[in-house]
């Protein structure tokens, strides 16, 4: 390649690359806000507002729970092996519920004061439900062949 090709390259990268430049202990470079097209060259309109409830700044929960629990009474699970959701398994332990939710698990717990106990000795407490086998809302209808895919023939137990 010739010198003058050479040269020529050099020149047109860096005057591109000019265009990138940022000159060292200046400020940052200002972007102002994007705004709506201006109806004329005299006028702005403001921004269109989020419809009430929907604006993340003004509220950060625009769909809070409506979740309220059923009335019930402290209850406490004694004697169960329970499985924890963290993977231990805890033998001959206790599940203390109050107020729709699970106040204390362990081997040590107290029972408290006027709770109803159950006795859960031979038996187990898990984290969730297990469903080993289930055909619920996999086959369409009506049925025909080509749908024929929900049933699990190659492991009888898919619970895992």
């Amino acid at each position: 390649m010739s010198r003058f090709v050479i040269a020529a390259s050099l020149a047109v990268m860096a005057a591109t690359l000019s265009g990138c430049a940022v000159s060292i202990g200046g400020s940052a470079p200002q972007i102002a806000p994007s705004s709506p097209p201006a109806k004329d060259s005299t006028e702005k309109s403001a921004p269109k507002p989020l419809r009430a409830g929907l604006d993340p700044w003004a509220n950060p929960d625009p769909f809070p729970s409506t979740y309220k629990p059923m009335p019930s009474v402290t209850t406490a699970i004694v004697g169960a092996a329970i499985l924890t959701a963290a993977g231990d398994q805890i033998d001959s332990g206790t599940i203390v519920l109050s107020g729709g939710k699970i106040v204390a698990v362990g081997a040590d717990v107290k029972v408290p004061d006027g709770a109803v106990v159950i006795n859960g000795k031979g038996k187990w407490v898990t984290p969730g439900i297990i469903d080993p086998h289930s055909h619920l809302g996999v086959y369409a209808s009506p049925a025909v062949e080509a749908q024929s895919d929900g049933n699990e023939a190659t492991d009888p137990n898919t619970a895992n």
